[in-house]
């Protein structure tokens, strides 16, 4: 059989163009389309290249909530039950059930990213606790093993960011509200 094989390079660029903006300028989407290749922002150091994806997080509309709120939530409940909690990050991403998704089976959410030395770790730990009577994320290996489970997680994303929306209201002072 024919293994896969990825390579990961990994630069610090300084810019104030968002990510977006930078693949725009380079010119170069077309041809990492075509080389089934990617550019994503490193949520981590230079050293930890080799990055696991634990799961979704699915409930929480990221107009709405900012992902340092959400890392300082997951943060204060590790803490309480675990003395060392490793490094994580949260990051939005594209979510679906995997090749031929319908449209219907694809989301954006907010998903827990850990250098892959820490993964197994670091999700025995969201998964005891307080994470037992709470739990925050969909883990992706149910993907495999329940895929209900999992697609209903992304129809309940899908419902939170239909039906939530972001009213701006101007002209109240903080005595008025």
């Amino acid at each position: 059989s024919r293994h896969s094989r990825s390579l990961v390079c990994i630069h610090k660029i300084r810019t104030d163009k968002s990510l977006a903006e930078l693949k725009d300028s380079w010119g170069l989407i077309e041809e990492l389309k075509k080389q089934k290749a990617y550019v994503r922002t490193h949520a981590f150091g230079e050293k930890d290249q080799e990055i696991s994806h634990l799961g979704l997080i699915p409930g929480v509309n990221m107009v709405n909530t900012p992902k340092e709120v959400v890392k300082d939530e997951i943060m204060s409940m590790l803490k309480e039950t675990n003395d060392g909690v490793p490094n994580f990050e949260i990051v939005q991403v594209r979510v679906d059930m995997g090749k031929g998704s319908k449209l219907s089976e694809r989301t954006r959410a907010y998903e827990i990213q850990c250098p892959q030395k820490d993964a197994s770790a670091l999700a025995k730990m969201l998964q005891s606790g307080l994470f037992k009577e709470k739990p925050v994320y969909v883990p992706y290996r149910i993907k495999q093993t329940n895929p209900v489970v999992f697609k209903n997680a992304i129809k309940r994303q899908i419902k939170i960011l239909t039906e939530q929306w972001v009213i701006k209201i101007q002209g109240f002072t903080p005595d008025m509200i």
